[in-house]
């Protein structure tokens, strides 16, 4: 029957001894307050580029087939590419920075159709140029994928025209101008030069669609926030930390005995 008892008796000493746990808890806290305010302040600069769909070259599009066309643009500014320009860039002006350091600061994440890109360092005039840097490079790659995007849908079609010629000339009805068979050695010889042309367009275009449409939605605006450095975590992280620790010293048989020992007094 006592060993029933056992557990209801600790709970109530628990709860009769309720200020000791607060106090602790408190202490924990104030502890994870000072931890983190001796921590470096960590600024962080955002950049937004938005990617969308021009409907007018693709038609009705399913969700699926609408990422194919977004994803490659993330790809595109989380690129080695693009991350080499940043830091040659970076270092025309006085920032010098290895791609691994970059990668460290560096975050990408996705919003929808919205690309927000953060830099994040303790130099505060670095978050906020290294960021725009990051951003131009990044439109300037992106313009110029899309570019060859275009350049390559162009090839192709012209490509879909010489094979209409072939496919004419194998046909029993007469043919006119650039599609008479005298002209066959020189149409072969076309689409053999157009597909190699079409090869280094997509290429380039690195792996961007035709139909992608890119704008920058806004820069650093010469501005950069404080992180707090996790403040309000380390608190709270501190303060469960110093919880449970409550709850484990009063079950020691010297604490019992001092609290005791202060009651009787």
């Amino acid at each position: 029957m006592d060993d029933c008892n056992e557990p209801l008796k600790k709970l109530e000493y628990i709860f009769h001894y309720w200020w000791v746990i607060v106090l602790i808890s408190i202490l924990g806290g104030l502890i994870g307050w000072i931890i983190s305010i001796t921590r470096p302040v960590i600024y962080e600069s955002t950049a937004e580029i938005t990617s969308s769909v021009d409907f007018t070259r693709t038609g009705t599009l399913t969700d699926i087939e609408q990422d194919q066309i977004i994803v490659p643009v993330g790809d595109v500014i989380s690129s080695s590419d693009v991350a080499e320009k940043v830091i040659a860039k970076a270092k025309t002006e006085g920032y010098i920075l290895e791609t691994a350091e970059f990668r460290k600061i560096s975050f990408l994440e996705r919003k929808n159709q919205t690309w927000v890109m953060r830099i994040r360092n303790q130099d505060k005039g670095l978050t906020i140029r290294l960021v725009d840097i990051w951003v131009e490079t990044a439109i300037d790659s992106l313009n110029i994928g899309s570019i060859h995007a275009i350049m390559a849908e162009q090839y192709k079609r012209y490509l879909d025209s010489l094979s209409g010629c072939i496919q004419k000339m194998t046909s029993i009805e007469p043919v006119y101008g650039n599609c008479e068979t005298a002209n066959l050695n020189n149409i072969q010889s076309e689409i053999n030069k157009t597909g190699l042309l079409i090869e280094k367009e997509n290429e380039i275009s690195l792996g961007l669609s035709p139909a992608l449409k890119i704008s920058k939605n806004k820069g650093s605006d010469n501005s950069s926030k404080s992180v707090l450095n996790g403040v309000n975590t380390m608190i709270l992280s501190c303060g469960m930390l110093g919880f449970v620790l409550g709850i484990l010293i009063l079950q020691t048989k010297f604490l019992k005995g001092f609290l005791e020992n202060i009651i009787r007094a």
